[in-house]
């Protein structure tokens, strides 16, 4: 199984509007700006199987898995 993150690759651009905004917030930025950042991108699993060749022989991905925050909440019964 092979787990990766599409959305949240390293980015120049990024790091530099941060580190900005740290400096003309005197470092409140921190407060909104990680959170946002641990929220980026989607995760998703890869099950690779292989024959005793070490041929594959099947691949299979998983849907994104949803972050605490994107989780459905269960809605109330009347």
């Amino acid at each position: 199984m092979y787990d990766y993150e599409i959305g949240n690759e390293p980015s120049g651009g990024r790091a530099a509007f941060h580190g900005a905004m740290d400096v003309l917030t005197l470092g409140a930025w921190e407060i909104v700006g990680t959170p946002v950042e641990g929220f980026t991108g989607d995760k998703k699993t890869v099950m690779v199987s292989y024959d005793t060749n070490q041929k594959v022989v099947s691949v299979n991905s998983s849907a994104p898995v949803k972050k605490p925050a994107e989780e459905s909440q269960p809605s109330p019964t009347n």
